[in-house]
């Protein structure tokens, strides 16, 4: 059975199972991860869509105030418009960008303009820090690209996995230290300034953070699908001794059933963080509930229709 045939029929109701167990269980495999990849994507484009309309208005201040692009040079990373004039810009979701120009920093940054902030990017002339708050423990994670001329701008080169956990008093002192920083010795270097156009770099920043969103619903999924799964499989097959015997289903067959019957409820939760709805926070308990509820119901089904756990050379 194809992979689109396998999936509508998963869709389609207990019933179908009886066919789907006998698939192939390589086949079975692909069929989920495909399920996953493509509901994914639909995550990243829905994203991307979310941020092409968020970021529009900032896009066109950050145009108004900084000009149409940074020009790269010997010099270092600049605006096109008062490069020589340190400021700030405000940001979506609470975030707030602060542009350091070569004469140096602002002598402080009052608290109140940081703590409400959920994230912050502080652009120097050679590198770029990010600041993400953890609001649990309200604590910040800080991290900056060093990364060289090509990358000194791109937060998504940032690994924040290495990043310090940093008070907000702490957070203070690390980005004084970065807007101080002397310039990366790689602009010493350059021959010829570049111009790199500012829809451009917003353009790549929203892909990457719309690949990233999509990314990270692929891999909660995979270790949900993963850890379940075993889980589900261990005690199905320790009731299954105090089951009667001729409503059975072979263990063999429930895990491809566990399987595709994650499929269609992937494909459901995912359209939480795809259209950013109510709930989305809630992603891993939704689907854990629906994907179990789904389950039983099949296996019920398939208990009362014995008929459909008998094979056809049988």
């Amino acid at each position: 059975m194809s992979f689109f045939k396998a999936f509508l029929a998963a869709c389609r109701g207990p019933v179908s199972f009886g066919e789907l167990r006998r698939q192939a269980g390589w086949r079975v495999i692909i069929h989920f991860f495909l399920t996953l990849l493509f509901s994914c994507i639909f995550v990243a484009v829905g994203r991307y869509c979310a941020l092409k309309y968020f970021w529009s208005r900032p896009e066109q201040m950050f145009i108004e105030s900084f000009g149409s692009g940074v020009e790269i040079s010997r010099a270092g990373i600049l605006p096109e418009k008062d490069a020589d004039v340190s400021r700030r810009q405000e940001l979506p979701y609470e975030g707030l960008l602060i542009y350091v120009s070569p004469k140096g920093p602002e002598k402080d940054y009052p608290d109140e303009t940081l703590e409400k902030r959920n994230f912050i990017l502080l652009w120097t002339p050679g590198e770029i820090g990010l600041a993400v708050r953890d609001h649990k423990n309200n604590l910040w994670s800080f991290g900056s690209s060093n990364a060289g001329v090509s990358q000194a701008l791109r937060p998504e080169d940032i690994d924040m996995n290495t990043a310090k956990n940093l008070s907000l008093a702490q957070l203070k002192q690390e980005m004084m230290k970065l807007a101080v920083k002397p310039l990366p010795k790689e602009f010493a270097g350059i021959e010829k300034s570049s111009f790199v156009p500012a829809r451009d770099t917003f353009k790549t920043m929203r892909a990457g953070m719309a690949v990233f969103n999509g990314g990270v619903y692929f891999s909660n999924a995979v270790l949900l699908v993963f850890f379940g799964s075993v889980t589900y499989m261990l005690i199905f097959m320790l009731l299954e001794h105090f089951s009667d015997p001729d409503k059975r289903i072979a263990a063999s067959d429930m895990w491809k059933i566990v399987l595709y019957a994650a499929c269609p409820v992937i494909v459901v939760v995912n359209v939480f963080p795809m259209l950013q709805l109510p709930f989305e926070s809630l992603y891993d308990k939704i689907f854990l509930v629906g994907w179990i509820v789904y389950i039983n119901i099949i296996k019920r089904c398939l208990e009362k229709n014995p008929a459909l756990l008998e094979n056809p050379e049988e």
